[in-house]
């Protein structure tokens, strides 16, 4: 392939700013053909990304052009007319079907942010942080059929930071995706760098074997049963709408953006139960194994630090959420 690398021009599909330096770095070789998004109208809570993407796309005009889910059908004509030889699917969310992989003729690849088979699916980096794991990658891997399942060819391990949220540790994925496509593209195999994958710290975690998207249950709160620790990991993971971490006071949505855990004795409070509302120490709650500190929470009323919340709100120690 390295042979032929200045020749392929690359047909990306994508949805979000995550593939941007990807497509940059395309462009900068003269390689990049044109970007492929998803109808917005389909996306439901990623109607966003694809809108911004498509805007950032044409400030900077590049050429780009949105397809239907029903329409994926029609793309080999649409890339045949550019003269794209290769396809690189990064934040796509639909399947390629048959007719657009064959387009290819096997030089159809796709990214992926975790260390495959571990983590497949649409939201790898939200259940690896929700996890708390300590590593994740960058692969890419030929495109098949069944999402995530084709062989790992290249890849780059960046570690998890214990602050990462869920949009530093995406930011950091997208600039390492850069290099990992520059990298294969000049002929870099994973047998030649010799990359050993991370492994998972429990197989049994939640997202582990497929990476859904989370759902608002999977968001809410439950401080009867979860540790301060899960508790902080999926705030971070959550890091705001739409998978933000979420309980309830009086009917009324509270989105906790930001917890840490601190060694404050509960002395068998009932978890949910404030234990201590003030100065230096902010807005501090039992759990089942510890105490918690709300550091940034939000609401329709807007954003607060955890003691202006408890100020504003009339939230005092003994109060249960």
């Amino acid at each position: 392939m390295s042979n032929k690398r200045n020749s392929k021009r690359v047909g990306i599909f994508a949805c979000g700013n995550l593939a941007l330096p990807v497509i940059a770095m395309l462009r900068e070789c003269n390689q990049l053909g044109a970007v492929i998004i998803p109808d917005p109208s389909e996306l439901g809570a990623l109607y966003g990304e694809a809108i911004h993407l498509a805007q950032t796309l044409q400030q900077a005009q590049i050429n780009f052009f949105y397809t239907t889910k029903n329409k994926l059908l029609n793309i080999p004509e649409l890339l045949d007319n550019q003269q794209i030889e290769l396809g690189l699917i990064f934040t796509f969310p639909h399947i390629l079907p048959s007719e657009v992989l064959n387009y290819f003729n096997g030089n159809c690849y796709n990214l992926h942010a975790s260390a495959l088979p571990a983590y497949s699916g649409p939201c790898p980096l939200y259940w690896q942080i929700r996890n708390q794991e300590t590593h994740t990658a960058i692969a890419l891997q030929k495109a098949e059929l069944k999402a995530d399942t084709g062989k790992v060819l290249h890849a780059h391990n960046l570690p998890i930071d214990p602050l990462d949220t869920l949009q530093s540790l995406g930011n950091q994925i997208s600039w390492q995706a850069q290099s990992v496509v520059k990298e294969f593209l000049d002929g870099a195999t994973l047998a030649s760098t010799a990359t050993q994958l991370p492994l998972p710290r429990d197989v049994t975690q939640p997202g582990v074997q497929y990476a859904r998207r989370p759902t608002p249950n999977d968001s809410a709160i439950h401080f009867e049963t979860q540790t301060p620790a899960e508790i902080s990991a999926m705030c971070r993971a959550g890091a705001g709408q739409p998978y933000a971490a979420t309980f309830s006071i009086s009917g009324v949505a509270i989105y906790l953006l930001q917890a840490t855990p601190v060694n404050q004795p509960c002395y068998g409070t009932q978890p949910g139960t404030v234990l201590m509302v003030g100065e230096p120490e902010g807005l501090i709650v039992a759990t089942s194994h510890g105490a918690i500190r709300l550091d940034i929470l939000s609401s329709i009323d807007g954003t607060f630090s955890g003691l202006a919340f408890a100020e504003r709100f009339g939230i005092d120690a003994g109060v249960k959420l």
